[in-house]
């Protein structure tokens, strides 16, 4: 199947946004928080590019039910194998990999995005259905609703604007926005050709005001609003980035970084606490602890590329 090349950069970047979100959760000093801020707005688009990037990839011709089952299979079997591997890790850095002690940990956060991958694989043949049988004005109106459901009544109760007992705001509310964001990636992918970059302005002003906003009132509840929960702020942002890379012009080669994406986001941790524990901080930086988000995702993405690569090599041979 040929590649295409701007899909590649999409995960690409939203590979590097993703350790860019986990880094900067380090910069705790009182003179970096609008660095801090200015990092964590700019990253808040990285799960999203996944979800729309799989659309355009997913929706584009139908999913056979083979290859369904394979890649839902692949993914459970990743979510228990890495639960597994941090919890010995995390026993082996206190020095107790006791099975009891192992079952205390709590799962790492990050590895959320395999939950929402496992939805987003297995719906794709009935969503597929669905998308390929509608008109574009019907697609709109499905993003409509989707944008109205997913996105603006959550964060209307997160405001504290909507109080209904049966709208839910679940702890992890992204994970209801899943086949949207995949609908949206399909359908700018798509009509890509119609639909001109400057849009993507739009996604400047919002994260400008997203960081505005945070910079003169950067209480705790607006962090969880606007870096934790969905928000039109970030949703704008995000597909704005998503039109402005996919109507990008560019024969650069990025499909080992592309491929490499599930490998680094489930490994990344490891390298991550292996250098904080080994105190490579923002403190360790000294002049440059200002871009340490930056160093620090490019250099374990670098160092993570080296066993992809040989993996890779392995691979190829042995077939």
């Amino acid at each position: 199947m040929k590649r295409i090349i701007e899909i590649d950069l999409v995960k690409g970047l939203a590979i590097f946004l993703v350790l860019m979100i986990h880094t900067n959760i380090y910069m705790m000093s009182e003179e970096l928080i609008n660095f801090k801020i200015i990092y964590g707005a700019l990253s808040r688009c990285a799960v999203p590019l996944f979800m729309m990037a799989s659309g355009a990839l997913l929706y584009r011709r139908k999913p056979s039910f083979k290859k369904t089952f394979k890649m839902v299979f692949k993914l459970v079997f990743l979510i228990i194998f890495f639960n597994a591997v941090y919890r010995y890790w995390d026993g082996w850095w206190i020095n107790d990999t006791n099975m009891d002690t192992l079952m205390k940990f709590n799962e790492k956060f990050h590895l959320y995005y395999m939950y929402i991958a496992v939805v987003l694989f297995a719906s794709a043949p009935v969503v597929y259905r669905m998308v390929s049988n509608m008109t574009r004005n019907e697609y709109r109106f499905a993003i409509f609703l989707f944008f109205l459901g997913s996105i603006t009544i959550p964060y209307l109760k997160s405001l504290k604007l909507v109080d209904n007992p049966f709208i839910l705001t679940y702890s992890l509310s992204m994970s209801y926005s899943t086949v949207g964001y995949a609908m949206i990636g399909h359908y700018i992918y798509k009509y890509k050709e119609d639909i001109p970059r400057g849009f993507a302005v739009f996604g400047a002003f919002a994260i400008w005001y997203m960081i505005d906003l945070l910079m003169k009132n950067p209480t705790t509840a607006n962090f969880v609003t606007y870096f934790e929960m969905v928000n039109p702020l970030s949703f704008i942002y995000a597909i704005s980035v998503f039109l402005f890379v996919v109507k990008s012009k560019t024969d650069t080669d990025l499909s080992l970084l592309s491929n490499s994406t599930l490998f680094i986001y489930t490994t990344h941790i490891l390298f991550l606490e292996y250098f904080i524990k080994t105190g490579l901080t923002p403190e360790a930086f000294k002049d440059f602890e200002v871009i340490y988000p930056i160093i620090m995702s490019l250099m374990i993405i670098t160092l993570e590329l080296v066993p992809y690569s040989i993996y890779n090599i392995i691979k190829k041979k042995i077939k």
